[in-house]
């Protein structure tokens, strides 16, 4: 049940049940009441790693900098003088890797 409607039809359900059983119907608001509290605990976590995965972004993006600044002039130069193809192929490879990565870490069990 996902979305306005599946709240709907149970809230729905809720009510012929009390038609029906005044205890059903108790029972079925607390299932509701549980149901709509876990989903906003889910997400609250959501929230709180896509601010994590923002932040450790931000981490990963300024260590080369901190670590070599002059490193980082001499790559960025280099950078400056390839042709639109060649940072179009290096962008599609890192984002290819970093697709592959995210569907490993989601779609098995490696990590728990």
């Amino acid at each position: 049940m996902h979305g306005q409607r599946g709240w709907i039809l149970l809230v729905f359900k809720i009510h012929q049940s009390y038609r029906r059983n005044k205890n059903n119907a108790i029972n079925q608001y607390i299932l509701y009441y549980h149901i709509k509290r876990s989903e906003k605990s889910n997400h609250r976590l959501r929230m709180k790693l896509l601010t994590l995965l923002i932040g450790l972004i931000l981490v990963l993006e300024g260590l080369p900098y901190v670590a070599s600044p002059e490193g980082m002039r001499e790559w960025l130069k280099k950078l400056s003088t390839m042709s639109a193809g060649q940072l179009r192929s290096m962008g599609l490879i890192a984002m290819t890797i970093g697709l592959g990565i995210c569907y490993i870490a989601q779609k098995t069990s490696i990590f728990g």
